[in-house]
């Protein structure tokens, strides 16, 4: 349960980041006349946020102290690739329903919200037991 709640408390942190990526990106250019800028912006946040996620993941939640090899970050990134995908896939498609109806802006924050909490489930149990899984003896 403490690496859950450790968890957590890193995946509130990426949220912060990745909220505040995307916010100051849409303050600065907008979000495109159909949204085409979002798709860019969502990626540049996701991306600044998965990276503080490998660093505080790997030494302080799951305390994976040992030597970085070639396969640890690469199932790091595959499993980020597709909590990318889906991140970027739902908060778009979240975003397109809901621009019409309220300002960019906050369709913008309800889609990567809707985003967040769905890979936040997939990013746990994929970092818990594939890449940074323990061996017990």
């Amino acid at each position: 349960m403490y690496t859950f709640i450790k968890f957590f408390s890193v995946g509130v942190l990426n949220t912060i980041i990745d909220f505040f990526v995307l916010n100051i990106c849409i303050f600065l250019f907008g979000t495109g006349a159909h949204g085409g800028l979002f798709v860019l912006f969502k990626s540049i946040s996701f991306i600044a946020a998965v990276a503080n996620s490998y660093v505080l993941n790997k030494w302080w939640v799951f305390e994976h102290d040992t030597k970085i090899g070639l396969k640890e970050p690469v199932l790091f990134f595959i499993i980020s690739a597709v909590g990318f995908w889906i991140n970027v896939s739902l908060s778009f498609t979240i975003f397109t329903l809901f621009v019409q109806k309220v300002s960019p802006q906050l369709a913008a924050n309800v889609g990567a919200l809707v985003g967040t909490c769905v890979v936040f489930a997939w990013n746990f149990i994929g970092y818990r037991f594939f890449v940074f899984k323990k061996i017990y003896a």
